[in-house]
């Protein structure tokens, strides 16, 4: 999906569902909220790639923390189901104490990965960098 947005007067695309792996920035992606994230049973999938290429993907569930724009901190399950990576315990608590809707920008960056992963989840993401 291709959204603008508009920096210093002038219009400049913004492609959802990609990923970045820049020497200069911390992997991430951007992407929209789909209505399967708002459900009671509420979870955020990964994309593949990026939880591969990020050291994402492990056999047994394992907690990460969540960190939002304000630098506060929720703890989330992440894991495999089925062929998907995703967040699973702890998401649905984020997205309702965030006021997720559906259709929201966001850029979901990982800072630090290893045996407990951090992530920051910036939302609504316009493609300004905060």
């Amino acid at each position: 999906m291709l959204i603008s947005v508009i920096r210093l007067g002038i219009f400049e695309p913004i492609v959802l569902g990609t990923t970045s792996s820049s020497s200069a920035e911390n992997p991430h992606f951007v992407d929209t909220i789909k209505p399967y994230c708002l459900r009671k049973s509420a979870h955020l999938y990964l994309p593949l790639g990026f939880a591969r290429s990020n050291g994402l993907v492990a056999a047994e569930k394992r907690e990460m923390i969540l960190r939002d724009d304000k630098e506060r901190s929720w703890p989330v399950v992440l894991g495999r189901m089925g062929h998907h990576v995703g967040l699973l315990r702890g998401w649905q608590a984020f997205q309702m104490a965030k006021g997720l809707k559906e259709g929201d920008a966001y850029k979901f960056e990982l800072i630090k990965s290893g045996k407990k992963p951090i992530a920051k989840f910036y939302c609504p993401f316009s493609g300004e960098e905060d």
